[in-house]
């Protein structure tokens, strides 16, 4: 009788550890397999939160251009406005070229900065936070003034900004 006790609870312990064991391996199966789907879902936020910051900043950037258009002014100042109630939230006033495209804000003008700020210009420009990872990289002409600002979010290159013709070559990649 103890040696059928003992192989009964051996059965029932074997059978549990089946059981446990089977039970992890399914939670691992279906947890590699949805955490693929949680991946691509975040990496199309990213890819989508992007597009609207490239979108913003060349429209952006198209508004100063069509101010200075009217004005011929060299400071061009925008409203800021509040897209859902239509408030506004302050104005900018940026620095333009000779040819009318932003180059930098007007307080830092004061600041004896460099004339071409392309961080500057991209904090100001759009509306949403500073990308986690953004690298700002300026081109440089042969008498080394910027001649276009490249933005990147980590290795991927998110825009260009031309500084002499004011188009913005917006390329998301993935």
């Amino acid at each position: 009788m103890a040696k059928e006790r003992i192989k009964s609870d051996h059965k029932q312990l074997s059978l549990k550890l089946f059981y446990v064991s089977l039970f992890l391996i399914l939670v691992i199966v279906f947890f590699g397999y949805f955490s693929r789907y949680t991946i691509d879902f975040l990496d199309s936020m990213y890819k989508v939160s992007d597009n609207q910051s490239a979108t913003e900043f060349s429209q952006s950037i198209s508004e100063v251009h069509g101010k200075w258009l009217g004005s011929k002014n060299a400071i061009i100042t925008l409203q800021l406005i509040q897209s859902l109630d239509l408030k506004s939230k302050g104005e900018l006033s940026f620095v333009v070229n000779e040819f009318g495209w932003p180059i930098n804000l007007h307080e830092n003008m004061n600041k004896k900065v460099e004339k071409v700020s392309c961080e500057v210009l991209w904090l100001s420009l759009q509306s949403q936070e500073k990308l986690k990872t953004l690298r700002v990289m300026p081109i440089f002409d042969k008498k080394n003034n910027v001649t276009r600002c490249m933005y990147f979010r980590g290795e991927n290159k998110l825009f260009e900004y031309n500084l002499i013709n004011g188009a913005v070559d917006i390329q998301v990649h993935f």
